[in-house]
């Protein structure tokens, strides 16, 4: 599996970029919404790998569409059930993960692999989304709130931090950074190798 930090979908593709701003205002947010699509995504992945295989590249993507809307709506319910708080935070992004570019680009590929090698793909790339959100979350929380975690720290809130604006830099200044160092870290591999 390549670095998931690098090859982040967020960073790399600036796929789901609509729940990394809307969600990620607080580290409870981000962090709901990263389980719930790694959970997503890697079922999804797993059973696109024991059902699709036969099927064309344009039946793929309604089988991953499809299913996508189920497990989306599964998990709606079993979070308004069980976590009706933030669920009621999420609204209406968690029946949209059945149609973030994350889900419809990577769940109809996990047809071409194994059950095992499709469900750790997508456990991986969900982990990734969920660092990011959660590394945006972190942020804006401490400069939008004065707070982590919910907990006050007498700091004084900027108030654009909780904005889609105040998202959007952050985002952008956090997968600069990440690419940044995935660039570091590549030099340092290349020099490495000429050694």
């Amino acid at each position: 599996m390549k670095n998931f930090l690098r090859e982040n979908a967020v960073v790399k593709s600036r796929l789901g970029l609509c729940a990394a701003v809307g969600v990620t205002t607080t580290f409870w947010g981000g962090f709901a919404m990263g389980i719930t699509v790694t959970a997503i995504l890697t079922v999804q992945m797993l059973v696109m790998s024991l059902v699709a295989k036969n099927i064309s590249e344009f039946g793929r993507v309604v089988v991953s569409l499809m299913l996508g809307a189920g497990l989306a709506s599964l998990a709606d319910v079993v979070m308004k059930s069980f976590f009706y708080d933030i669920s009621m935070a999420l609204g209406w992004y968690i029946p949209l993960i059945a149609v973030s570019g994350l889900i419809v680009v990577l769940a109809p590929s996990g047809a071409d692999e194994t059950a095992g090698r499709a469900a750790a793909k997508g456990f991986v790339a969900g982990l990734g989304y969920m660092l990011m959100l959660i590394s945006v979350s972190l942020v804006r929380e401490l400069l939008g709130f004065g707070s982590l975690f919910g907990i006050p720290l007498g700091l004084k809130p900027m108030s654009l931090m909780t904005t889609p604006f105040g998202g959007f830099i952050v985002l952008g200044l956090t997968a600069a950074l990440v690419q940044w160092l995935g660039r570091e870290k590549n030099v340092q591999e290349a020099g490495n190798g000429h050694q």
